[in-house]
């Protein structure tokens, strides 16, 4: 499970926080640990972070540029999807629509936007003066979000992955570009098992601050216990949407309370009769 701490999300909500890109993503990082210990969840046996694989990273990119497949642009180095022939096979994503001329930098766009996408993304003035870069053939710059996770997976897992997890909103590009990516380097299949969750969903509708209807982890365990949350993750099948509601909690509370006592029973079932109670 990987740590991804530089992208375009965490390098813009940084700079507004007035914090540097390794303050901001380290408490963001800690929060995340810090939930999963909350749900008993227990830890990968690894945990990478993307900053400290640029290197490896600046390699993926060199050999891409080898074989063909990325080219230099003037604001970074981006894969041709053109080159790569089963493009858009994991999402279905039609690409028959796409020019040749056509690219983007952005790390996430429109779902029917199938471009060229970024592997390497040359500094911009802010990032310079932010220390927010890497040396590399192509100057200074960043990895792209894509590459990223290519890149420390091959690194901890190999070139083929028995099983990729993520939202369903990652197929594409993300996930597609991944594929794109990792199976022109090395010739294998990227992932043999790709599951792809739905989203949690509050009252019927998606979460949002905007709309008034974002509820905190803290929110919710000031009015239920960690188990209580954590039954109410793994009682809907990843490929339906969960819906969360107050009453679903309270349902989920009152359902692990049922099964701690049942536990307790049972414990004192296989402990046999107690020797001290007397019996008339």
């Amino acid at each position: 499970m990987n740590i991804t701490d530089i992208e375009d999300k965490t390098i813009r909500d940084s700079g507004k926080a007035g914090k540097s890109l390794k303050e901001f993503t380290d408490h963001y990082t800690e929060v995340f640990f810090r939930g999963l210990d909350l749900l008993n969840i227990k830890r990968a046996t690894a945990h990478p972070q993307a900053t400290v694989y640029v290197p490896p990273m600046i390699d993926f990119i060199k050999s891409l540029e080898e074989l063909g497949y990325a080219y230099d642009a003037e604001d970074g180095v981006y894969f041709d999807i053109s080159k790569f022939e089963g493009y858009g096979k994991l999402s279905g994503v039609d690409t028959s629509k796409v020019e040749q001329t056509e690219r983007v930098a952005s790390d996430e766009y429109d779902k029917e936007d199938a471009q060229d996408f970024t592997l390497w993304k040359k500094a911009t003035p802010e990032e310079l003066e932010r220390g927010i870069y890497f040396e590399s053939p192509w100057g200074r710059g960043r990895p792209g979000w894509h590459i990223e996770c290519s890149v420390m997976s091959k690194e901890l897992l190999g070139e083929t992955v028995d099983i990729h997890a993520g939202g369903e909103d990652l197929a594409f590009p993300h996930h597609e570009n991944e594929v794109a990516q990792s199976e022109a380097l090395t010739g294998k299949p990227f992932v043999n098992y790709w599951i792809h969750m739905r989203h949690l969903m509050i009252d019927g509708g998606k979460m949002s601050k905007s709309l008034g209807n974002y509820v905190s982890f803290d929110d919710v365990l000031a009015k239920h216990s960690p188990d209580a949350f954590r039954y109410f993750y793994i009682s809907t099948q990843y490929r339906r949407p969960l819906n969360f509601t107050w009453n679903a909690m309270e349902s989920a509370e009152n359902t692990v309370k049922r099964l701690e006592n049942t536990l307790v029973l049972i414990d004192n079932a296989l402990r046999g009769p107690d020797t001290n109670l007397e019996y008339g």
